[in-house]
């Protein structure tokens, strides 16, 4: 069992389901998980690399065959009574998850949804745009940290679509910064389990949160640490 000082605002390369088991039970106050979707396909999108350098719906072997269950029972045990997790999926996978959540005793509160103002124009003569991407938000006991910053909050954000970047499901940072600053406080813990380029671990070192990221990958490990490594501490929260 690690002790929280020796793995804290650090990006670790190892499996999730691993590296976990060996974090402080009820340590965490937030987690933000953007798991792999299972939708990736091969296409002819080559057309679209414009658009997505990652040519439309394939984004690789890593986005096929996850099982989207496993880890959220070892995550359970690592959030703080109370704790709030945020899960973004596609809408395909948005019930089994749920159901989950509610087998293991967390509530889930709210979909909330992203959407891109410019999205990828894929077959845009014949289909709706893929303009949406979706967020299940879920708490674990009574009192919870939510902190509105309008008159009220709609769960409902705005962004545009990140366009070239170094992974391909890359989250906006400003939409991960709007939600790390509304479910939590100052030198709170956040865990992102399925790290990839490092996006939450940017927004909780420029917002004075505690973070600990792991990703799988080494290439995005190295990636992540760089973005990480080139983010300012804050001048104020």
């Amino acid at each position: 069992m690690y002790k929280i000082e020796e793995i804290i605002n650090k990006i670790h390369c190892a499996d999730c389901l691993e590296f976990m088991k060996d974090i402080p039970d009820k340590s965490v106050d937030l987690v933000i998980a953007d798991t792999p979707y299972n939708i990736s396909k091969k296409n002819n999108f080559a057309t679209m690399e414009r658009y997505n350098q990652y040519k439309g719906m394939d984004f690789g072997e890593w986005d096929k065959g996850f099982n989207q269950t496993a880890w959220l029972g070892v995550v359970f045990k690592k959030m703080k009574n109370p704790s709030s997790i945020l899960i973004f999926n596609s809408w395909q996978n948005l019930k089994l998850i749920s159901d989950e959540l509610e087998r293991l005793g967390l509530s889930t509160k709210r979909v909330l949804i992203i959407r891109k103002t410019n999205p990828m124009p894929v077959n845009r003569d014949r289909l709706f745009t893929n303009s949406f991407e979706f967020c299940l938000w879920a708490t674990k006991e009574k009192g919870w940290t939510f902190n509105r910053e309008g008159h009220f909050e709609t769960g409902f954000f705005e962004c545009k679509n990140n366009g070239i970047t170094k992974h391909p499901t890359e989250k906006n940072i400003d939409v991960i910064k709007r939600l790390v600053k509304i479910l939590s406080n100052k030198d709170d813990l956040v865990l992102d389990p399925f790290l990839g380029s490092g996006t939450t671990a940017v927004a909780c070192k420029s917002l004075g949160r505690r973070y600990i990221g792991i990703e799988i990958s080494p290439e995005y490990c190295e990636i992540a640490r760089k973005r990480v490594n080139a983010t300012p501490e804050p001048l104020f929260v």
